[in-house]
């Protein structure tokens, strides 16, 4: 069937995903379907799930915390004391290559983080994991 032919060598147009920007997507789109009506823009999987996504994006410090927190016994209160003293990974890669002294080192995030609210107390168990870690 010549019809069934047609269809099936329908030309596909892309949309870059690095042209997507989910505050600008539907303009974008309104305006290249003006400019060609008879053209169908399509768009990766990933950049159709970034532009539906419900949730806001991850800062690097919520992503940090997250990270903190899959660590057995950091709690949320744990995280945040942490990242008070390092906001990011690196900050806290840094801190721990700054010192030479291996106890130090195991102890660095209970002696920064010595909060007197007991939740939010880290001992040096859970700091010698988080160096190891």
């Amino acid at each position: 069937n010549d019809q069934d032919a047609q269809e099936n060598n329908t030309m596909l147009y892309a949309i870059p995903d690095n042209m997507i920007y989910r505050t600008t997507f539907l303009d974008m789109k309104n305006n290249l379907t003006t400019l060609h009506p008879d053209r169908t823009y399509l768009v990766t999987y990933s950049s159709y799930s970034d532009l539906n996504s419900k949730s806001k994006p991850l800062t690097l410090r919520d992503t940090f915390v997250r990270m903190l927190m899959t660590i057995r016994g950091i709690s949320v209160d744990k995280a945040a004391e942490i990242i008070k003293n390092y906001p990011t990974p690196r900050k806290l890669i840094e801190e721990f290559d700054s010192l030479t002294n291996e106890d130090d080192k195991k102890r660095m995030i209970t002696n920064s983080c010595s909060g007197i609210i007991r939740r939010k107390k880290i001992g040096p168990t859970l700091s010698h994991k988080i160096y190891q870690i």
